[in-house]
């Protein structure tokens, strides 16, 4: 297969994967938290961004190397990377119930 082909296959690969993976954990997430708490739609824009955060890392971590386009230059990330951006995938997903919980607190 030429370059360029593995280029736009792998690219293909990640859009699926992409839509796949944050459409699951989206549908997952409003699902869990509709049953714990008034859902908001304003809510979904952390949730999106925490699945994308997460799918980021998944990617990094261990799809890449799995895919048809194979460069010397595919590294994972570095085990400090991954533990920072899981912690802002976890502050995230935390920040719909937070804002709940305040809103219920204040009143």
């Amino acid at each position: 297969m030429t370059k360029p082909l593995q280029v736009v296959l792998e690219l293909a690969r990640i859009l699926v994967m992409l839509v796949i993976f944050v459409t699951l954990l989206g549908w997952l997430g409003r699902n869990l938290y509709s049953s714990l708490f008034s859902w908001e739609e304003s809510f979904n824009m952390y949730l999106t961004a925490g699945n994308f955060l997460l799918f980021f890392v998944a990617y990094r971590t261990k799809l890449q190397f799995g895919g048809w386009y194979k460069s010397q230059m595919n590294r994972r990330l570095s085990r400090p990377a991954i533990y920072i951006l899981l912690s802002i995938t976890a502050v995230l997903y935390l920040i719909p119930p937070a804002i709940v919980i305040y809103r219920n607190l204040t009143g």
